[in-house]
């Protein structure tokens, strides 16, 4: 009776002890579970929270970086156009500067009395034209269709001169003439279109030349086209 009675009072403990060892692993389970949650909620909270930031500063830099390439620095780019346009008007006054030092030490060292002296020694009848003149023109055209003139009369355009001007002064100083045409003969100018001109409507040009020319130019009226 007695063992029974224990035995009964045994069974009844293990099943208390069992029940109570449930109810603490249960009870452990969802306190780890619990924490286990609220750790991985606030994980996620604080990913969720830096993954909001790092797209706020991104935002942010693409705005700042969108502004900086959109900006116009105004004020540099002025400066920059003011720079570019010293630079050339600097580079202009040095070419206009190195252009007159070396027209200067060509005009210095040309020698317009030696120039003209060996232009008259390369014929007895010399032309000082330009291309551009109206009463060069008609000159020159006068002596090519009413006189053969051997030697060909040596022509020198002073437009196209390197030294035209230089070379005109000089002339103007031998002859007293400065305008152009200017007909030298022998050394001696004769005078310039409209001179030429007079003489040839008078009959007279012919002779003139001749003698002008003496035995050292030799002087032919062109005869005009029979018409037979």
């Amino acid at each position: 009776m007695v063992s029974s009675r224990r035995s009964r009072i045994l069974a009844f403990s293990a099943v208390v002890i069992t029940f109570i060892f449930i109810l603490i692993t249960t009870h452990s389970n969802s306190i780890s579970n619990g924490t286990l949650f609220n750790s991985t909620s606030n994980n996620n909270y604080n990913n969720n929270a830096n993954a909001n930031d790092i797209e706020k500063d991104n935002k942010k830099l693409i705005v700042d970086t969108s502004s900086n390439i959109g900006k116009i620095d105004e004020s540099a780019i002025k400066s920059n156009e003011e720079q570019i346009q010293q630079n050339i008007a600097k580079s202009k006054a040095q070419q206009q500067q190195q252009s007159k030092d070396s027209k200067d030490t060509d005009s210095s060292s040309f020698d317009a009395q030696t120039e003209f002296n060996q232009i008259l020694s390369l014929s007895p009848v010399v032309i000082f034209s330009k291309t551009y003149c109206g009463y060069s023109a008609a000159l020159k055209k006068l002596f090519k269709s009413e006189y053969e003139l051997t030697p060909a009369p040596t022509i020198v355009e002073l437009d196209k001169h390197s030294h035209g001007k230089e070379l005109q002064d000089y002339i103007a100083s031998k002859s007293g003439r400065k305008t152009v045409p200017n007909l030298f003969i022998n050394g001696v100018s004769r005078g310039g279109s409209d001179d030429m001109k007079l003489l040839h409507q008078e009959n007279k040009l012919l002779n003139s030349l001749k003698e002008w020319g003496g035995k050292g130019l030799s002087v032919d009226k062109i005869s005009a086209p029979s018409n037979s």
